[in-house]
């Protein structure tokens, strides 16, 4: 593992390596989450349109409240934000003009990084002296937006920021030409091939897959079930949801509607990150403070069909294996988690490689399907919920993955209600997942080229919609990959094709 890069936020610690290999630092101070904030707003159900920032803006307010802070010049040293789906190109510019921080610098992480690499930085940043609190947001307005559009009028105006004033970009390839070429870039397609190619490895049918993942799926409805706060909860049974129908069409084999992330909801958090003796001398009492114990990401990623086995993510399994380490515990003695779950491909693949329960529930939110899955910051939304857990007593640990692009880019977050006597582990494991990751050959995208007898199919699927497609990904005999797109036929079964 490697410290986190510069320039983000301006910090680079020193480390030492010990001897079992994880990194682990001696610092100055101590990283707190000192204070969370929230604000909902729901057009569905009569409320006004609202615009992201102004969401981003409440929350804000609320958090800052929580960490004892002051909304002034001085309150915070960095605003951080995610670029969610309908907002200003500067959301942390934005919140910082409209809370008058004008003391403080902005950081704005565009689509593709990782939203754990902003909580990292933020504990480093205050680890290290270089500032003594990091305000981050996470907005999204989506369900305004569409309510707008829908009645034939406009949303209301996103207040538009000044320019943020480092903007991180992802780095390396999340899709490959031949992905692109063959007009494979929607991810409820590509996180259907993953699904198939884990089927395919564990010998299960097409029948079988869809049956995994609706029975999955009908334990996260459960849980939103019991989320009063779940934009779209529903009791929907395992059988509801393999069905497909008019309200629950095929996206893409197994996937219908609703085993898809849905975004259409006003949500926004904020998260203060503060050293701890300054939350304490601010009136924040001692309880109240959520500790990070684990923050591991990677800057490194290889897009899907790149990757010699579809269905891993060795990125994960060592984050995983670090954090266990770390903690000197099983990550399976963790009740209180939430993996990231835009599709059943995302939380099955993290299961395994975290060596967690396949039949276990690894969320407390519902899901992004039923809790509702802001666009870039479903990692800062259930964060609020883990720290409310943390700070009530009713979980000790707490751990929260995140997920960028196709299972390219991840995260593991663990907080505690205690510090760690050793310093929280924050570490980019790039060198270590691009050294367990096995990469494959692949050729460019031949339009002409159809299935072949000594082809072995890696993973398939058909889409739905106006222009169904099968999509193949497969390897010929000479061991490259290819990716193959075809027209669906009239009335062709998906299952008939998938065998």
């Amino acid at each position: 593992m490697q410290t986190m890069p510069t320039p983000p936020l301006g910090v680079a610690p020193g480390r030492e390596r010990t001897a079992a290999g994880s990194n682990r630092r001696a610092t100055r101070r101590r990283a707190v989450l000192a204070g969370v904030g929230e604000a909902r707003n729901h057009p569905e159900r009569g409320d006004q349109p609202t615009q992201p920032v102004a969401l981003a803006t409440t929350a804000a307010r609320s958090a800052l409240a929580e960490a004892g802070l002051a909304v002034d010049s001085s309150a915070v040293g960095i605003v951080c934000a995610t670029v969610g789906s309908d907002d200003s190109p500067d959301p942390a510019g934005a919140v910082r003009e409209a809370l008058g921080l004008s003391g403080a610098g902005t950081v704005v992480a565009g689509v593709g990084v990782p939203q754990q690499r902003l909580v990292s930085s933020a504990i480093l940043a205050v680890e290290s002296g270089s500032v003594d609190s990091v305000l981050i947001i996470g907005t999204e307005a989506k369900s305004s937006s569409l309510t707008a559009r829908r009645s034939g009028g406009a949303a209301p105006e996103t207040p538009q920021g000044p320019g943020a004033d480092d903007l991180w970009l992802p780095e390396g390839e999340f899709m490959a030409e031949a992905e692109v070429a063959a007009a494979m870039w929607d991810p409820v397609t590509q996180y259907a091939l993953i699904d198939s190619a884990l089927a395919r490895a564990e010998s299960r049918s097409p029948q079988q897959l869809r049956g995994d993942v609706s029975e999955l799926w009908e334990r996260f409805d459960r849980v939103a079930g019991s989320n009063p706060e779940a934009c779209f909860a529903a009791p929907h049974t395992a059988a509801e949801l393999a069905a497909t129908t008019e309200d629950n069409r095929l996206l893409a084999f197994p996937y219908n509607k609703w085993h898809s992330t849905q975004w259409a909801l006003d949500h926004a958090v904020a998260l203060v990150i503060s050293a701890e003796e300054v939350a304490l001398a601010n009136g924040v009492a001692a309880d109240q403070l959520v500790h990070p114990r684990v923050a591991l990401d990677s800057s490194w990623g290889l897009s899907l069909t790149r990757r010699a086995e579809p269905h891993r993510w060795p990125m994960m399994r060592i984050m995983g294996e670090a954090a266990a380490e770390h903690l000197e515990a099983d990550l399976s003695g963790i009740d209180a988690t939430e993996l990231y779950s835009c599709f059943p491909a995302s939380v099955r693949v993290q299961q395994r490689e975290l060596a967690l329960a396949v039949e276990g529930t690894p969320t407390v939110l519902g899901g992004m399907p039923f809790a509702g899955g802001p666009f870039n910051h479903f990692t800062y939304m259930a964060t609020a919920e883990l720290a409310r857990r943390l700070r009530s007593g009713e979980s000790d640990l707490a751990l929260i993955s995140t997920v960028s692009g196709l299972l390219t880019k991840g995260g593991l977050m663990v907080w505690g209600r205690e510090p760690d006597p050793s310093g929280a582990l924050v570490a980019d494991v790039a060198p270590e997942a691009r050294a367990a990751t096995l990469p494959q050959d692949l050729a460019p995208f031949d339009a002409d080229r159809d299935l072949r007898a000594d082809d072995t199919v890696v993973a398939a699927t058909v889409t739905g919609g106006f222009d169904p497609r099968v999509f193949r990904i497969v390897d010929d005999q000479e061991g490259v990959r290819h990716v193959i797109s075809r027209s669906a036929e009239a009335g062709e079964d998906p299952l008939a094709v998938l065998r």
